[in-house]
Order: structure tokens, then C-alpha cells, then sequence
């Protein structure tokens, strides 16, 4: 089976996605794509306008060159926030088309007309099912390649990973103030550019600035690392997540280390209590942080379960295989392009 991956390449996900696919039998196409969002047609500036509907325009018949040149059997696009509507239409109208949302629906550019025209729409925020109509819950996952434990010291008490979102600088500032308080260390990486842009905000989250180990973007094999050297990650969602959970859900466990997640409905679908612990406010994180690093001995067994969870319910090829069950109903017919079994 011919399967063709179309979006943005964030991260190097869309390449995850294509070696689930290739670990269920599939022949697999990648056509990757700068980040530019049909939003940015709305501007209120013609000449951006323009530059960025020109743009969009060279993405969009470059995609449908592929697609005539590779005629795949399927084609699977993630949130499809550059596609334009006829090319969504040519889409739906010559090949099977995938769309699988893994930001929230208010969160990308594709309006709900445009997603109807899918054949089937997968999503990763369960609150969307209700405004798309035949939608599927279906979370991230991660890849198993990337993301895996490794027989490293622990040098962080506690760790977080992630991109510095304005909603997170003021949890992380508390969580902060109270970690030195309690004689802990917060270790926090990722890019938290206001605190290059803006210079009050190191004065306005000081125990924050301090923590941050490392402002700026980290590659997936670095964060791997940081997550097995750390006793507890810490896993705080951006806002669009409502029940939702984030793709570091899946990583940590994957990695076979312990994580704090804040309370998120669909969690409990995914992992047992005695895999994952969730939190409702930054005093309770708190409040586990120190019965936790008191108890490190529960952290390796809580881990290491939520590690075969991941590795047996959670990985890309799971992702993939259910994708294609729930497209092709015709097991009997299906099931001749599939590997036998997923490693």
C-alpha cells in the first residue's frame, strides 16, 4: 500500500509517522512543507497577502504534482493548515484523504467546510469530536527510535522541556520559587524568548530565569537525554489541550522515566494511575515533587510500567495501523498489505 504524508515537518514528526506506516507494510511518501498557515491570508497588509498567497500557491501544486506523479492509495495529511480549498477538493475527489488533527481545531487555519471534504478526520482534542461531525479521538504517540530509555546518571531533581508560552511563565515561576524553597532544583530548557525580548520579564519571573538551563530549541535526541537524567519531568499542556494530551505524554513514558502530567481527562483512557501522575495546580505539584524525590525507589517501577504501555499501545505504528483499520473496513482485503506484527 502506497501511503503519502503531507505537512509540516515539525520536529521531524512527520517522519515518525512514516516509519509507523512503513513498520505496517506500507510504502510511504513524505511531502514536507515550510510553515506557512492560510491565516496569514486574513492580513490586513496586501503585500503580505500576496507574498503569502504566493507561497501557498507553490506548496499546493507542488503537492499535487507529487500526488499524480506517486498516485498513492492513501493520502494522510496533518492539519492541513496550508492546503488550499481546491486543492483539498482535488485531494478528496482522486485519492482517499486522511486528516488527522494534532493541534486543536481552534488552533489551525482549516475551516470546517474544508475538513468535512475528508474521507475520515482523526483527532488528538476529544472536545472537537462534537464540531466535526464522524471525527475520531485519536491521541499522538511517539517514536520508539527517538524516545527510549537510556543507562544514564540522574543529575536533575526535576526537569521540564518545552517551548516558554506566555500561560506558562507564571506556573513555572511558582513552581520555581517553591522547588528553592524546599531545597530542589528545577532544571527548565526550551525557548523562552520573551526573556530575550523583553527584559522586565526577567525581573517579573526571577525564580524562573533562573531555572532555565538552556533558552533555545533542543533536538529530540537531546531532550531523550534530559528526560533520562532527570528524576521527575514535569509535563505542563498548552492551553488548547483541554482533555487532550500532548505528544511529551507518550515520550516520557517511552523513555522509560517518571513524569508529573497536569489533570487531563483523556489521560485516563491512556495510562493507569500507576504509571502516570497527574496534578491539579502548581501547590499539589508541589506537594508530589517532595513525596516523590523522598520515595525515588516507586519512580523506577511507576516508569517502567508506563514505558510498556507506551511501547505496546502507544507507539507511531500503532497509530498507523489503527488509522488504516478504520479507512479500509475490509479487513480481509486490508490486511494483506500488513506487516504481520509490529515490532
Amino acid at each position: 500500500m502506497k501511503v503519502l504524508i503531507c505537512g509540516y515537518n515539525f520536529h521531524g514528526y512527520l517522519d515518525s509517522i512514516a516509519r509507523g506506516f512503513m513498520k505496517n507494510g506500507c510504502s510511504v511518501e513524505v511531502f514536507a512543507h515550510p510553515n506557512i498557515s492560510i491565516r496569514k491570508l486574513r492580513s490586513s497588509n496586501p503585500a503580505k497577502r500576496i507574498y503569502t498567497w504566493y507561497r501557498l500557491r507553490k506548496i499546493n501544486n507542488s503537492l499535487k504534482g507529487v500526488l499524480l506523479k506517486k498516485m498513492p492509495d492513501m493520502v494522510l495529511c496533518i492539519n492541513a493548515s496550508s492546503l488550499l480549498p481546491d486543492t483539498v477538493g482535488f485531494l478528496c475527489k482522486n485519492f482517499i484523504s486522511i486528516l488527522w488533527l494534532v493541534d486543536a481545531l481552534d488552533r489551525v487555519a482549516t475551516d470546517l467546510n474544508t475538513i468535512k471534504a475528508f474521507k475520515k478526520v482523526f483527532v488528538f482534542e476529544p472536545t472537537d469530536r462534537a464540531r466535526i461531525e464522524g471525527a475520531e479521538f485519536l491521541p499522538y504517540g511517539f517514536d520508539e527510535e527517538i524516545y527510549y530509555k537510556q543507562e544514564v546518571d540522574k543529575i536533575y531533581d526535576v526537569s521540564f522541556v518545552g517551548a516558554g508560552h506566555k500561560e506558562r511563565y507564571e506556573p513555572l515561576n511558582r513552581l520555581s520559587e517553591i522547588c528553592e524553597a524546599m531545597g530542589f532544583n528545577l532544571f527548565v530548557f526550551g525557548p523562552f524568548t520573551l526573556f530575550k525580548k523583553d527584559p522586565s520579564y526577567k525581573e517579573k519571573y526571577p525564580f524562573l530565569y533562573r531555572s532555565l538551563s538552556y533558552n533555545g530549541r533542543l533536538s529530540p535526541m537531546e531532550i531523550n537525554r534530559i528526560y533520562n537524567r532527570s528524576w521527575i519531568n514535569i509535563n505542563l499542556h498548552h492551553p488548547q489541550s483541554k482533555e487532550g494530551v500532548n505528544p511529551r505524554t507518550f515520550e516520557i513514558a517511552g523513555s522509560g522515566n517518571f513524569q508529573l502530567i497536569d489533570r487531563k481527562e483523556a489521560l485516563k483512557r491512556l495510562f493507569g494511575k500507576d504509571e502516570i501522575v497527574m496534578y491539579s495546580n502548581i501547590e499539589e505539584l508541589a506537594d508530589k515533587i517532595s513525596h516523590f524525590l523522598k520515595k525515588k525507589g516507586s519512580l523506577f517501577s511507576m516508569a517502567e510500567r508506563a514505558r510498556k504501555r507506551a511501547l505496546s499501545q502507544h507507539t507511531f505504528s500503532h497509530r498507523a495501523r489503527h488509522i488504516l483499520t478504520q479507512v479500509w473496513h475490509q479487513k480481509a482485503i486490508f490486511h494483506q498489505f500488513l506487516a504481520p506484527t509490529i515490532p
